[in-house]
């Protein structure tokens, strides 16, 4: 048998993505923040693209931004504008809406994109704390070595060697910086911390102190034991409790430069008074981007070389290009938006409680597109609703079978109903999860007890023994505990 090479001819399909069709799937997964950032990236290297009319830059266009969706000329001129409205509100199952415009979200972001980091605040503080030179290289030296919950991770005694002073002087910058804001800042310890924000608010009394020398205590709910070590009542170490609950773990987190910004709505749905949904796209954070044409016109003529009319064929090209593609996003989105509210209605009508089973699949067969196209519409994106403002992903979610086999459950509908069960709970019944299995069992709900277990635990709420003992030791104060929040970080307390 011989072997060799040899050309041959083959016929086959294939389908092959073009950097531009990665590119439309990328636009359509952008958040607002980052949808942002692309257009002002591709208006400032394509002379052709403008962007007006978005309240999130203070040097463009104060005017209302229409909504994103179908072109036609603007001013009269022949620019192509991703801007127009679609305006209108649709029958259950039919139709899309508008975009709404948003401007009381603007300060807010405003904000946030001026706040300076935390090393930068903290350094601004020395120069005026401190008048000598070495105490201001030790006071750097500190901050240099806060890490960003706004705790001081260095040895002192390594930092006084560094800077070649002793370790009492290091201490008493220290105690300086500590002063700084935000109050907490420069804590070695989780005590420490709260004790430096009890006492820049005047509350740290000689009771309070022994509390926070017992915090571990603090954690396993044992009130009694803490009333003995401080000398107060159990009244009064409760209310001392939930005072220390008020402050903050983690003082440096509101610098952290990667916190998330405050959630502006994409999608905004409310009921029409003839009774249909409504959805809209909140236009006033959408980018309106121009196709300046006359401008081109006006550059091909003047052009005289062959690779001055190429350069501007191409950017015209890629103008054209990003404003079908943000009218596409804008589409997609409100099919996407109203195809949920559809599906939704009673979760937007009654509350989370109401939410039903919905999964990717359904509502890409119900607007003719593929699962990741919906995965992308709803990555990053935020509805507003009569109950407040949701992330869109939070709408779908797995079934949880009945137990009499009948109609089928969502899984946060049952968390919301165990939530509901505890906050209700009293000292002389408290529910373990094998009683909250019956509970939902008698209502309808087919459920494992490990299934309980997970959700409870993912809702940050302690078991039932936990639970008795901290109801136990407070019978007799009158605020009544829920388990809404998540603990604070370094605390098992609520």
């Amino acid at each position: 048998m011989k072997t060799g090479f040899a050309l041959a001819i083959q016929q086959k399909q294939s389908l092959l993505i073009s950097a531009q069709m990665i590119q439309s799937l990328v636009i359509l997964q952008f958040s607002q923040e980052e949808l942002q950032s692309y257009v002002a990236e591709k208006a400032e290297r394509n002379p052709f693209i403008r962007v007006s009319g978005n309240s999130r830059s203070a040097s463009l266009s104060s005017t209302p931004a229409t909504a994103a969706g179908v072109s036609q000329p603007a001013d009269g001129g022949p620019h192509k504008v991703a801007g127009a409205r679609m305006a209108g509100t649709c029958a259950p199952g039919t139709g899309i809406g508008h975009l709404a415009s948003s401007a009381e979200f603007a300060t807010v972001e405003t904000w946030y994109a001026a706040r300076p980091s935390l090393r930068d605040h903290l350094l601004a503080q020395i120069g005026l704390a401190f008048r000598d030179r070495t105490n201001r290289i030790v006071a750097t030296a500190i901050v240099e070595n806060v890490d960003d919950d706004g705790f001081m991770r260095r040895d002192l005694q390594e930092i006084a060697e560094a800077a070649g002073v002793s370790i009492d002087r290091v201490e008493r910058v220290l105690e300086s910086v500590q002063s700084f804001d935000p109050a907490g800042i420069c804590a070695r310890n989780l005590s420490e911390c709260l004790r430096l924000q009890l006492e820049d608010r005047g509350m740290l009394t000689a009771a309070m102190g022994r509390l926070l020398d017992n915090i571990h205590v603090l954690a396993e709910f044992d009130y009694p034991k803490l009333a003995s070590i401080c000398r107060v009542s159990c009244e009064r170490v409760i209310a001392m409790a939930n005072e220390i609950r008020k402050l903050d773990p983690r003082p440096g987190r509101r610098f952290d430069p990667e916190l998330t910004l405050p959630a502006v709505p994409d999608v905004i749905v409310e009921r029409a008074d003839d009774g249909h949904i409504k959805v809209e796209l909140n236009s006033e954070f959408l980018p309106r981007v121009l196709v300046d044409r006359e401008y081109y016109a006006e550059v091909k003529a003047h052009s005289r070389d062959e690779e001055g009319r190429r350069f501007a064929a191409t950017c015209i090209k890629e103008a054209s290009w990003l404003v079908s593609k943000l009218e596409q996003r804008a589409r997609t989105m409100l099919l996407v938006a109203t195809e949920i509210a559809v599906r939704q209605e009673k979760m937007l009508e009654h509350g989370v409680e109401h939410i039903a089973p919905l999964r990717l699949k359904d509502v890409a067969d119900a607007i003719g597109v593929n699962e990741s196209t919906v995965c992308r519409a709803i990555a990053n994106k935020f509805m507003m609703t009569r109950h407040g403002m949701f992330d869109l992903k939070r709408f779908f979610t797995n079934p949880v079978s009945s137990a009499d086999g009948g109609a089928e459950v969502s899984a946060e509908a049952v968390r919301h109903r165990i939530r509901q069960m505890i906050d209700s709970e009293t000292v002389q019944n408290v529910l373990s999860d094998d009683a909250i299995v019956k509970a939902l069992h008698r209502s309808g709900i087919g459920i494992a007890r490990r299934t309980v277990a997970k959700y409870r635990e993912a809702m940050r709420i302690p078991c039932s023994l936990q639970r008795r003992r901290e109801k136990r030791a407070v019978t007799d104060f009158p605020k009544a505990r829920t388990y809404h929040r998540k603990p604070a970080a370094g605390l098992s307390v609520s």
